[in-house]
C-alpha cells in the first residue's frame, strides 16, 4: 500500500500549495537501485540484478498513484530506467532459458505505467481554476502572477473559459497517436485562438502602450490568455508516456528473444515465432501502428520502435541528431 496525503498549509487550502517533497527521494531510490543492479550484473549476479530492476519497475507503479502530472512524469522516468536495465540483461547473452522465462513471468504481472491524461483532466485543470480563484481574492499566483489591482475582471468568465479550454484539449489527448492525436490537437489549438496565442497577447499589450483603452471583457480575456499561455505542453507529456510504455514492450520482447535463443540456439527469423510459447502476442509500434522493426543477424539482432518522431532512424537513439528510436540490440 502507498498513501501520501495532499496537504495545503494555506487558508483556504490551495491546490498549487500542495507540495510533493518525496519526488526527489523516489528518483534517488530508483537511481540507486539501477546502479546496484548494474554493479551486481557486472559481478555476474544476474539474479540479484534482476531483482533490483524488478523493484524499480514496481517503484514506478507506486509513484504514479497521485493526482499531479509531475508524479506521472517521474514514474515514467523511473520506468524508462528499469526498462533500460532489463534490456541490458536481456541482450547480454547471460540469461538461461529458465531465467528468461521467470523474468517474463515477473513483468507479465505489471500493468503499463502512467495516467497522464487523467492528471491533466483533473489535477492540472483544478490547479488552474484554483489559481484564478486565488487571484480573485488578491493572492499571488504562480511565477509572480498577481491580480491587477486597478482592473475589474470577470472572474466567473475566466473560470468558464479556462475550464472549457481543458475540455477541448483532453478529448484529442485520449486518442492514440496513430489515430490522429497530433492533427486533432493542432485543430484544437487553432480553434482556441486567440485563447493561448502569444501574438494575440502582444497585440493587446501594444494597444495599451499606445494609450488605447480596453473593455472589461477584453481585459478579462487578456488575463485568461496570460494564465493559459503559462501552461506547459500537455501533448509532450502524453508522448513521454507512450515512449515509456513502448520501452517496456521492447524490454519484454528482448527477454522473450533471449529465452527463444536459449531454447533453439539461434534467433528467430521474425517476431511471430515468439508466439504463443514465449509471448501471447507481438505488440505493434504505438508510434506508427506498424510492426516493430526486427532485423536478425548471425550474431544477434536489431529491434526497435521508430519513436516519438515517427521516423525510422535505423535503430539510432541520439537526441542531438533528432533520432529517438527505442532500441534493443545484440551485436
Amino acid at each position: 500500500l502507498h498513501y501520501m496525503p495532499s496537504v495545503s498549509n494555506s487558508n483556504p487550502p490551495q491546490v498549487i500549495d500542495v507540495l510533493v517533497p518525496e519526488i526527489n527521494c523516489y528518483i534517488d531510490v530508483a537511481r540507486a537501485l539501477y546502479t546496484r543492479a548494474m554493479l551486481k550484473f557486472h559481478k555476474g549476479d544476474v539474479d540479484g540484478a534482476w531483482q533490483d530492476i524488478l523493484t524499480t519497475h514496481r517503484l514506478a507503479r507506486l509513484v504514479q498513484h497521485g493526482p499531479t502530472i509531475i508524479r506521472q512524469l517521474v514514474a515514467l522516468a523511473i520506468e524508462n530506467l528499469a526498462a533500460e536495465g532489463g534490456i541490458t540483461l536481456a541482450t547480454s547473452g547471460q540469461l538461461t532459458p529458465q531465467k528468461a522465462r521467470l523474468m517474463l513471468q515477473n513483468v507479465a504481472t505489471l500493468q503499463p505505467v502512467g495516467d497522464v491524461v487523467n492528471s491533466i483532466d483533473n489535477s492540472e485543470r483544478f490547479m488552474m481554476l484554483d489559481i484564478i480563484m486565488m487571484l480573485s481574492r488578491g493572492q499571488s499566483g504562480p511565477v509572480g502572477v498577481n491580480k491587477p489591482t486597478d482592473l475589474d475582471l470577470d472572474w466567473n468568465k475566466m473560470l468558464r473559459e479556462a475550464n472549457g479550454w481543458y475540455d477541448r484539449i483532453v478529448e484529442p489527448l485520449r486518442l492514440p497517436r496513430f489515430q490522429g492525436r497530433k492533427e486533432a490537437l493542432e485543430a484544437c489549438f487553432q480553434e482556441s485562438e486567440p485563447m493561448v496565442s502569444k501574438n494575440s497577447l502582444a497585440k493587446k499589450r501594444f494597444l495599451v502602450m499606445l494609450g488605447g483603452r480596453l473593455s472589461r471583457k477584453i481585459y478579462t480575456q487578456m488575463f485568461t490568455e496570460l494564465l493559459l499561455y503559462l501552461v506547459p505542453s500537455v501533448s509532450r507529456s502524453v508522448d513521454v508516456q507512450d515512449a515509456a510504455r513502448m520501452n517496456f514492450e521492447i524490454e519484454k520482447l528482448a527477454i522473450a528473444l533471449a529465452w527463444f535463443h536459449g531454447d533453439k540456439g539461434h534467433w528467430p527469423d521474425g517476431l511471430g515465432e515468439l508466439v504463443p510459447k514465449y509471448l501471447p502476442a507481438v505488440p505493434a509500434d504505438c508510434f506508427s501502428q506498424n510492426p516493430l522493426i526486427y532485423q536478425p543477424t548471425k550474431q544477434g539482432y536489431l529491434l526497435y520502435s521508430v519513436g516519438k518522431n515517427q521516423r525510422d532512424d535505423g535503430g539510432i537513439d541520439n537526441p542531438a541528431e533528432d533520432k529517438d528510436d527505442i532500441v534493443a540490440e545484440v551485436k
